[in-house]
């Protein structure tokens, strides 16, 4: 009886309450960035992102990537990003991108310092348009803003 209760409250609360998942659907942007993609094209991956980028990736023909590291600050990502000057077309691909941890953003400007931002594939998941899977290409051969 004991566990019949404990199983009801349970499913009450994932039903009616539902936890508050976040979910930044990956496998939308990268079916478009495969479509975009061109054979010598460099994608980085953002630390966050390798799950993603191994579970949908392949499904959705990426199967070529370099993927970053953690760090505790943006200078780590920086400093992976600065062998990527020269490079025509240079993705970057992130999910799970949180308010707290602003990396993504920092990388973003960073490579717009590099070079110039081509193009954006991205999939707001709410009406705020906060949590977002998204891929960005840029040309980094040529000097930015």
């Amino acid at each position: 009886m004991a566990l019949t209760f404990a199983f009801a409250v349970l499913l009450l609360v994932l039903v009616v309450g539902r936890p508050p998942f976040i979910s930044q659907p990956s496998g939308p942007v990268l079916q478009e960035l495969s479509k975009a993609m061109k054979p010598d094209d460099i994608v980085y991956v953002y630390c966050k992102g390798q799950y993603a980028m191994e579970r949908y990736g392949p499904k959705a023909g990426v199967n070529k990537w370099i993927a970053g590291q953690y760090y505790p600050d943006a200078s780590g990502y920086l400093n992976d990003l600065r062998p990527l000057k020269g490079n025509s077309r240079v993705w970057f691909f992130y999910t799970q991108w949180t308010e707290p941890e602003p990396f993504p953003d920092s990388i973003r400007v960073y490579l717009e310092t590099m070079g110039k931002q081509l193009k954006v594939i991205s999939k707001p998941e709410n009406e705020k348009g906060q949590d977002v899977a998204a891929a960005y290409l840029y040309d980094l051969s040529i000097t930015g803003k």
